[in-house]
């Protein structure tokens, strides 16, 4: 009887039979070679976990040059070591924000050398690409939305308005003035400021149609002439108060 280990043979007998060398000749000595495969040299690939998809962060307009867009808002991969993230593009393309490493995350800025004017640009949209060696993702495309704040002065359609009216006139609507303001839902208010000590005339605060409200008060030849001065005001979430002025004869 014999037994083959890795090329070698044990014999249980130091005399062999003719048959038990016939074992022999029957053995076959099979080696089995065990190759570790390392997996530790392999790379996990990251992603973008901020933005995500739909992503909207909100900025006011005006705000100082290279200001951070959101305190709480970040780009951000699942595994952000030895990646370089950049802005791959940004539309519309100018002022050119910025992007700012900030451990781990990456802060995006306000332009370096312009402020962010609303009625100019409402909105901006970037796309993201980080890269590490050979490696390169994409992120997901952020919307930056600018919020408004009260920095126009509402105008008057026309500088100045000019009518004639008669004695007889009755009482009611003789004329509508109107102004607009290019801020993001103005609220505009009218007033009488000047020329109408005896209160003869009156205007709707809200839509600038300009009354006669005292017919008995009028005298073309005591007092030919009105001039008077009326105000558009804007106030808007209790922020700055502006205003403009036309003349009314």
């Amino acid at each position: 009887m014999c037994l083959c280990v890795d090329g070698m043979m044990l014999m249980k007998h130091s005399n062999l039979s003719k048959r038990d060398s016939r074992c022999l000749m029957n053995c076959i000595v099979i080696i089995v070679t065990l190759v570790p495969i390392a997996t530790s040299g392999q790379s996990v690939v990251a992603s973008f976990t901020h933005p995500s998809s739909g992503e909207q962060w909100d900025c006011y307009e005006n705000i100082t040059a290279s200001s951070s867009i959101c305190t709480a808002c970040t780009v951000a991969l699942s595994d952000s070591f030895g990646y370089n993230v950049t802005i791959l593009w940004q539309n519309p393309p100018n002022p050119p924000f910025q992007l700012e490493a900030n451990g781990i995350q990456w802060i995006l800025k306000t332009p370096a050398f312009k402020i962010i004017d609303r009625e100019t640009t409402s909105n901006f949209t970037f796309r993201f690409n980080a890269t590490k060696g050979v490696s390169a993702i994409q992120s997901e495309v952020l919307t930056v939305v600018i919020k408004d704040i009260n920095d126009n002065y509402p105008k008057f359609t026309n500088d100045a308005y000019e009518l004639t009216i008669y004695n007889s006139l009755a009482e009611g609507t003789i004329l509508t003035m109107q102004a607009s303001d290019a801020d993001e839902s103005p609220t505009i208010t009218y007033s009488i400021t000047a020329g109408d000590a005896n209160k003869t005339f009156s205007i709707d605060p809200h839509t600038g149609q300009l009354n006669l409200t005292t017919s008995s008060n009028l005298n073309a030849t005591t007092k030919p002439t009105y001039n008077l001065t009326v105000q558009a005001s804007d106030w808007y979430k209790c922020q700055l108060h502006y205003s403009d002025y036309t003349r009314c004869r």
